[in-house]
């Protein structure tokens, strides 16, 4: 059973237990974003040597490498928040099982990965403002989808319910994880636009993929916790979970019998 308690959080509680949870099973979910990143990588540098540059063959290389960056970030956002899921209310991960659970969930990912793309677009059009409310609106699309196993258009729905009267909350989390990973992405600018005028635009690759592998698995993980934390207070989650797992206590046979 998990030693992280389920309770109403701050700001900065969401963030420092998504963390937490991050330090405790680094090691499993680098893995998980190694290895989703890795067709998205190679493909990179697939193109990146051909020397083929005409029109049709870069707008073709481009819509490839589009699709192949969604399918693998849709995989590592799913099984994060699965493995996120159960490091959160077990205590423990199970690498295989969360990929298993994840593989069929994968299109329903990548669906709402674009009607989202398209919200927030929308958003950006009616100035920054509406681009705020599309995120905090839909921020729990991608947990409802993989923990609740919620259709796409369901999922957009559901996350609509846990977010009324809480999007400022959702909004300063999401800013501060985002003022984390902006701050870590300035230093990091600064060594890929050194590499690259130096020539060695590998190095600012491989420093990019590192980047990439071992934030995006932590900044998931806040999605996660402030999705639990929407649903302990408004629908009791924490109360609801404590009395599951007493039920099964109270179920287990004793002795072994």
């Amino acid at each position: 059973m998990s030693d992280t308690p389920l309770r109403p959080r701050s700001i900065t509680e969401i963030v420092d237990t998504a963390f937490t949870l991050y330090r405790r099973h680094v090691s499993q979910f680098v893995m998980v974003a190694a290895i989703a990143y890795a067709p998205h990588l190679l493909f990179i540098v697939l193109r990146g040597g051909d020397e083929n540059t005409d029109v049709m063959s870069t707008a073709i290389g481009s819509i490839v490498a589009a699709v192949v960056s969604m399918i693998s970030f849709s995989l590592v956002t799913g099984v994060v928040h699965r493995l996120g899921s159960q490091a959160y209310l077990e205590g423990t991960v199970d690498v295989e099982g969360a990929v298993r659970a994840t593989l069929p969930r994968v299109p329903a990912l990548i669906g709402s990965a674009i009607l989202m793309a398209v919200a927030v677009t929308i958003g950006l059009l009616c100035l920054l403002v509406g681009a705020l409310y599309v995120a905090a609106r839909f921020f729990a699309v991608t947990p409802a989808i993989m923990l609740e196993g919620q259709s796409v258009f369901d999922a957009f729905s559901r996350s609509s319910q846990l977010s009324d009267g809480r999007k400022w909350p959702i909004l300063g989390t999401l800013a501060l994880v985002f003022g984390i990973y902006f701050l870590l992405g300035i230093g990091l600018s600064v060594v890929l636009i050194s590499a690259t005028l130096a020539g060695q635009a590998w190095i600012a690759l491989v420093v990019n993929a590192i980047f990439t592998i071992l934030a995006y698995p932590a900044t998931a993980l806040v999605t996660l916790v402030l999705y639990y934390d929407a649903r302990i207070r408004t629908e009791g989650f924490d109360v609801e979970h404590l009395s599951s797992r007493l039920d099964q206590t109270a179920a287990a046979p004793v002795g072994g019998s």
